[in-house]
Formats: structure tokens, sequence, C-alpha cells
């Protein structure tokens, strides 16, 4: 699928705020050979009798480099290991939940995409068709990866172009293509739908704060 990628970076009046937060991007194929650059957080404690890894995920109430790996054994038992990523990354959860795993992702995998319209920014990119649905995660940091910019809205929507009228693009929101939360710094949309033409992040912040929003698109 062919997916355009936009962002809305305004302040709680309104204003554009788009020049104070860079907008980077990077796709993770989990069916790509290629080694990606990230490290999966799936190793349990070595016991006896032995802990068998289940999932992990990002904690992005903590910070954008906490994460959790939750381990099982018999009878039934949990272990739950916390942990940080590396200053130079930040945490992306991949899958679906439950059977998700936690990636610390090296930010210089990601590209920027350049601002180029008042209060967006727009870049076109080709996600190849992979089996199974794309989904996308996104994290504000501030000028460094181990601090976060909380955010006082934050919104992931998946679009679908519509006729122009009076060569103006319109596009709808798809049913099911919406992720909102309020004073956060990380969200996901899992699944995108497979119709979208444009994934669009809607951020309202207090002030213009210098940072970055990592958007890491899954397939």
């Amino acid at each position: 699928m062919d997916l355009n990628i936009s962002a809305s970076i305004v302040d709680t009046a309104g204003n554009d705020i788009s020049n104070s937060i860079t907008l980077m991007h990077h796709h993770h194929s989990t069916a790509s050979l290629k080694r990606a650059p990230s490290r999966p957080m799936n190793e349990c404690p070595a016991a006896s009798p032995a802990w068998n890894f289940h999932s992990s995920h990002c904690q992005p109430s903590f910070n954008p480099q906490a994460y959790v790996i939750i381990c099982t054994r018999e009878h039934p038992q949990l272990n739950l290991q916390y942990g940080q990523c590396e200053s130079n990354e930040i945490c992306v959860t991949i899958g679906p939940p439950f059977h998700s795993v936690a990636n610390c992702r090296s930010t210089d995998s990601f590209v920027r995409i350049a601002t180029i319209m008042l209060g967006k920014a727009m870049g076109g990119m080709e996600i190849p068709e992979q089996s199974g649905a794309v989904a996308a995660d996104a994290v504000l940091t501030g000028q460094s990866t181990t601090t976060s910019v909380q955010a006082q809205s934050f919104s992931l929507r998946a679009l679908k172009q519509l006729p122009s009228i009076q060569n103006v693009p319109h596009f709808a929101i798809l049913i099911n293509g919406t992720m909102s939360c309020q004073d956060c710094f990380n969200i996901g949309l899992d699944p995108i739908p497979q119709s979208a033409d444009l994934l669009r992040a809607d951020v309202v912040l207090q002030q213009a704060t210098p940072g970055y929003l990592y958007l890491t698109t899954i397939s």
C-alpha cells in the first residue's frame, strides 16, 4: 500500500508550532530478512525450572525508553523484568496486545520528514504489501530521547482520500481508524485500515517545546 505521513502540531490556542517539533519516520517490516536497527526485549532470567518468554511492551507512562518483559512458568507464576533502552534509542512495541515484543530502536534509523506547509509535515512513502495489517506507533520526546514531551492531546488518524473539490484535497477518517489520548507522549494505532491513503498525527501542546515526533509504521 502507498501511505502518506502528515502531522499537525499546534498549541492550545491553535497556533502552528510545527517548527518546534521535528517529524521523524521509520518503517519496520517483520518480514524483512535484513537486520533491523533494533533490539527485541525477549530474554527471561536463567532459572530452574525455566522461565518462558510471554511478551514485552513499552511503558509510556514512565519515559520513552522504559519497557517490561513478562515471563511465565508452571503453577502459574509471573516474572516481570523492568528495563530501559539505551540513551540513543526509543522503545517501540511491535505486535498485538499479550503477544507483543518491545523493541529498543536506534533513533539513527529514522528519517526526517520536512515541513513544507503551514501546520503540516508531509512525506510520501511506499509501504510494501505484507501479510497482516499495518500498524503505527508514535512517541514525542524532547531534544534528548531520555525525556518526553507531554501532549495535551495526541491522535493518530487513518484517512481515505476523496475526490478533490476545486483542486483542494479532501479526506475522510476511516472507521476504526483513530486512536487518541490526553496528557500523554506515546500512542499506537493497530491496525491501520488497509484502504488508508494518509496517516496523520494531530498534536496539541501547551506551548512550543523543542523536540521530536518519532513515528514508526509496522508491517
